[in-house]
């Protein structure tokens, strides 16, 4: 591990990688996303390096033949991302960590020489990610843009309709009470990746409609909790000691019976300032389902 602070580490990692980039004649542009390039909770000790990389042609980057060329490699898996473009994860000898994401040129551009913006609009999956920060390291036909922050607006988000919420909460339930019947067969494994993966992601869904709801659409959720206690309802926050089980019988029914009071209050408070219908009946006749499992013997 080299000495230099890793914010410096990162910079010259960054250096290398644009002169590797600028070699490649297939590559148009490289863009750094993520927190490296927000403004707004900006990256800390721990933070990554995330890249995007627009090319004429992918191929040379299918294998990890290349990777040599940036630094010595420790660690490397061929993954994608959430819109299908492939993305090296990659852990250098010095600890450094980088994801670089390829996507693909579409052909009407590739004779057309255009700046970044062109293949910037259409990765509209992307489009979040870059406002929320994004700096231009490298742009073959443009170079006055690079290192400079890319402005980028984030759409507003929506609102959940009557027929999701509905759907969503027969969805958490039906989940819960999947849980409640691995807590029974004392299915200890299953019922821990339940309790504290499967019913706590429906419950951060609901968070995050009761923020934008109760609070309105320019209420910044971001994404998979991230700065929870900056945007979440406080009485929830107070609430999350109790809503995570260890490997134990005792915290997972606790936990679960936990979960059902915060997602019937969230989704209560949701339908209330949306002006739509909570199923009240429902909720109350599940919950009693679900207690009924907890309390039977073995």
């Amino acid at each position: 591990m080299g000495g230099n602070p890793p914010e410096d580490r990162y910079q010259t990692l960054c250096r290398r990688i644009v002169e590797w980039a600028k070699d490649q004649p297939t590559i148009q542009a490289v863009l750094l996303i993520g927190s490296r390039a927000r403004l707004d909770h900006p990256a800390d000790l721990w933070s990554d390096l995330d890249l995007l990389i627009f090319a004429n042609d992918l191929q040379p980057y299918t294998d990890s033949a290349w990777l040599p060329e940036i630094g010595d490699v420790l660690l490397h898996i061929l993954d994608s991302t959430g819109r299908g473009d492939p993305e090296w994860i990659v852990v250098f000898s010095d600890g450094l960590k980088a994801d670089f994401a390829f996507v693909q040129i579409p052909e009407y551009l590739i004779n057309h020489k255009v700046s970044i913006q062109s293949p910037l609009v259409m990765t509209d999956e992307y489009h979040e990610i870059y406002g929320r920060g994004s700096i231009c390291l490298m742009d073959r036909y443009n170079p006055a843009v690079e290192n400079q922050l890319i402005a980028f607006q984030i759409s507003r988000p929506e609102i959940p309709s009557q027929e999701q919420i509905s759907d969503f909460i027969q969805r958490l339930l039906i989940e819960a009470l999947r849980t409640a019947k691995f807590i029974r067969r004392q299915d200890v494994w299953r019922a821990t990746k339940s309790c504290n993966i499967l019913v706590q992601h429906h419950l951060l869904t609901l968070v995050e409609w009761q923020a934008r709801a109760t609070r309105g659409l320019d209420i910044d959720t971001w994404y998979e909790g991230r700065f929870l206690e900056d945007w979440a309802a406080a009485w929830f926050i107070d609430m999350l000691p109790g809503l995570s089980a260890g490997f134990d019988l005792q915290q997972l029914h606790r936990s679960l019976q936990n979960s059902l009071q915060c997602a019937e209050r969230l989704a209560l408070e949701i339908a209330t300032a949306l002006d739509l219908e909570f199923p009240h009946s429902k909720f109350s006749q599940a919950k009693r389902v679900i207690s009924t499992i907890l309390a039977a013997e073995n």
